[in-house]
């Protein structure tokens, strides 16, 4: 009972000082306003996305975070890294601004910290004054030295983002290849059934790709954001091909065979190089062509 009189009283103290807030922010002169679409994750795991709206206002340096429903997101205070993270980007010091944040979903959120990358580079674009481009979405965290951390349900942020229209979607360096454990029903002889735990590896980027049309594209810091949401500059695009990666499908695995499936994902990498080097060579040789005849029927024998 004192737990849950506790609770209540600090719920009333947070509408009261969200309402005086509101009402300090409402006569504050409005100098940028942009919003964006944060993919997010619900508690029932499945993608959605959530605007995210960021105001500057006209004040004291102070930071408003406003979620719709109230108690939906939970940001993990990234609102206040991904302020810190703007002014260092930009160098603007932001202490005669007052910065609205405004979460508005439509489903119980899970994870806002994910959005803490699309916070910082929306807060830039009004900093700096410039448009987002629209064709893209991105997911993140946002760490205090600038580089954009990893997250969970990046396949299932990529379908709400794919479905809503999205021609490009950002996601954190190292984060292609996701995985998710399923149950596999086997029967080994009538009347018995055995039930496995098993790892399902799906590879973000050419499965988004074959299924949605969606380029997936992975960034390691705000500037990597910056440079393609703002600058329209180009990312490298890590397009991996079915014959040069060792694709995991649905099969066993155990943390000691994860680490020699790296392994051999490195080893085709080199594989892959050594045979392009050895093409680029063999195209230089200059090679008489009743040689050439001489290999192919040595070849046929």
């Amino acid at each position: 009972m004192h737990e849950q009189m506790k609770t209540q009283k600090l719920v009333a103290i947070s509408f009261v000082w969200i309402f005086l807030a509101a009402a300090t922010f409402a006569n504050a002169e409005t100098l940028h306003f942009a919003k964006i679409d944060a993919p997010a994750v619900t508690s029932e795991g499945r993608g959605v996305l959530t605007q995210l709206e960021i105001e500057l206002v006209s004040g004291k340096g102070r930071i408003l975070l406003n979620t719709e429903p109230f108690a939906g997101i939970q940001t993990q205070n990234s609102e206040r890294v991904a302020y810190a993270v703007a002014q260092n980007f930009t160098t603007e010091n932001l202490s005669g601004k007052d910065t609205i944040i405004t979460f508005k979903a439509n489903a119980n959120i899970v994870d806002g910290g994910s959005a803490g990358a699309a916070m910082t580079v929306l807060m830039i674009s009004l900093i700096e004054n410039k448009t987002l481009r629209n064709d893209t979405s991105l997911t993140g965290t946002i760490q205090p030295d600038g580089s954009v951390g990893p997250v969970g349900s990046v396949l299932e942020k990529a379908q709400a983002v794919a479905e809503h229209g999205y021609k490009y979607f950002l996601i954190p360096k190292g984060q292609e290849m996701q995985a998710k454990t399923v149950e596999k029903e086997t029967s080994q002889s009538p009347g018995f059934k055995e039930v496995k735990s098993a790892v399902e590896y799906t590879n973000v980027t050419m499965y988004a790709k074959e299924h949605w049309s969606l380029t997936v594209l992975q960034v390691a810091n705000i500037r990597d954001v910056h440079d393609f949401m703002i600058g329209l500059k180009d990312i490298a695009i890590s397009e991996i091909e079915a014959e040069k990666e060792a694709k995991l499908a649905i099969s066993e695995i155990t943390p000691s065979t994860e680490i020699f499936a790296e392994v051999a994902r490195a080893g085709l990498a080199d594989a892959s190089k050594s045979l392009e080097k050895a093409k680029a060579e063999f195209a230089e040789m200059k090679i008489p062509s009743d040689s050439i005849t001489g290999m192919i029927e040595v070849i046929k024998q």
